[in-house]
């Protein structure tokens, strides 16, 4: 999924960052998080995202997400909603 959103280049970078720096130590999701984090403002400086705050909603709420895709005939179009 975060491969997705960050997209795979962004992603695979910034895994191997956290990778290179926890490979052979104890490690918690956040440190994950900010390796993605650091390597997504690199890549994209501008980019509007928060890699913790969307993963956070993901992995800390009981049950699993549900995605609800609704689409409008009418006006070809469809939006989602969580």
């Amino acid at each position: 999924m975060m491969e997705h959103f960050l997209t795979r280049d962004t992603f695979l970078k910034g895994l191997h960052t956290y990778l290179a720096n926890h490979g052979y130590s104890n490690s918690e999701p956040d440190n994950l998080f900010a390796a993605l984090q650091e390597q997504l403002l690199l890549d994209s400086p501008d980019a509007d995202l928060n890699v913790k705050t969307v993963m956070d909603t993901w992995i800390n709420q009981m049950g699993y997400p549900v995605v609800t895709v609704t689409r409008n005939y009418s006006s070809a179009s469809a939006s989602v909603s969580q």
